[in-house]
């Protein structure tokens, strides 16, 4: 007989996904003789480690969520009781890796325009992609699709200059930034129109978006989440950068429709700090049961918020709300000092494609 699991983590499921219990209990059978899940648990893209002291680092997709979800639904002392963080973890693993595809998809193998090397860096092109295609903070794929030239062009630019191969072109950190946010974004749109703008790119059973796909950038084949953590590393510790990776998703962070350009970038990232304070995907506040809800792309990089914040403070002490209240503008600030000693909680993601449409 199947043993069932037990804890936080079948609580939760029955909370968010309560038809899926019993199949659950099943197919997480470990054993007959019900042996424990392991103190570790490796899975090549992420280990989870369920000691005192252990963390887990899940690529961002469906089980990030879910993992968060559990942690907010449970009880302090509960999420620290390891049989019932292993309990929680059983809704991960089935949810994230039931089904999933370890191929990972080759997007576009661009023919370079031409063997020279380009006398200057010209990201014309993706001005031109953003400017037709994004409307009201949303992606019209539809025409994207019967208009993709120009990033085809773009990415045919980008796979052969960049700042390991072409470094004349980028001076210093603020270039390289710059180029490796456009080459996500620009990457995220070829995907979606690889799998023809389907109702959502983080279905169930298919391996996260920024490691199902790879594509020619600098010369090189990388993966979106590559990509993501060039952009991260070039960013040198500003938190703000998460806020100009678009996933494809109206949870993630909308697409600006404006290129980032190494000259205004530091602007250009703190309007969308600003906006994102804005955002109902990334901050809500329940009065009615005292908590502050944060969307995943801020919850997922928390610590990189907190260690963002301390550097441009000084200070040693920060809650994530001193983080938001330094991000958002004065007429949002007011609105969430109202949150003031309100416990933390995490805004479901919303996985649908950002599509825009008439």
């Amino acid at each position: 007989m199947a043993h069932r699991f037990s804890g936080g983590g079948r609580e939760c499921l029955a909370r968010f996904y309560p038809s899926a219990t019993g199949f659950f209990d099943n197919l997480f059978a470990f054993s007959t003789g019900g042996t424990p899940v392991p103190p570790t648990l490796d899975f090549g893209l992420w280990t989870l480690d369920f000691s005192d002291k252990g963390g887990w680092n899940p690529p961002y997709n469906l089980g990030d969520e879910l993992m968060l979800l559990c942690k907010d639904a449970m009880s302090d002392a509960c999420w620290r009781c390891r049989r019932c963080r292993r309990g929680a973890v059983i809704t991960l693993l089935t949810v994230a890796l039931c089904g999933c595809a370890p191929a990972t998809i080759d997007l576009f193998e661009p023919v370079p325009v031409s063997t020279e090397t380009p006398e200057f860096f010209d990201d014309r092109n993706w001005a031109t992609v953003l400017r037709e295609n994004v409307r009201s903070e949303l992606v019209d794929y539809d025409h994207l699709a019967s208009h993709d030239e120009p990033l085809t062009r773009y990415l045919q630019l980008i796979a052969q200059v960049g700042p390991e191969s072409t470094p004349e072109f980028f001076k210093d950190s603020q270039f390289r930034l710059a180029y490796y946010i456009n080459a996500y974004n620009a990457g995220v749109l070829r995907a979606v129109l690889h799998e023809k703008a389907p109702e959502t790119m983080y279905a169930t059973g298919k391996l996260s978006l920024d490691y199902r796909y790879r594509l020619r950038v600098d010369g090189r084949l990388v993966t979106l989440h590559d990509l993501r953590a060039a952009a991260r590393a070039a960013g040198d510790l500003d938190a703000r950068v998460e806020f100009a990776l678009c996933g494809a998703a109206m949870g993630c962070p909308p697409l600006s429709d404006q290129p980032f350009r190494p000259d205004t970038l530091s602007q250009h990232l703190e309007r969308l700090a600003h906006r994102a304070m804005e955002l109902p995907q990334m901050v809500r506040i329940d009065h009615q049961r005292q908590r502050l809800l944060i969307g995943l792309p801020v919850s997922q990089r928390r610590e990189d918020f907190l260690t963002h914040y301390r550097k441009l403070t000084g200070v040693s002490c920060a809650t994530l709300l001193n983080v938001l209240l330094q991000m958002a503008d004065g007429v949002r600030r007011e609105w969430l000092n109202t949150a003031v000693g309100y416990r933390e909680g995490i805004i479901p993601f919303q996985r649908k494609l950002n599509r825009w449409s008439r």
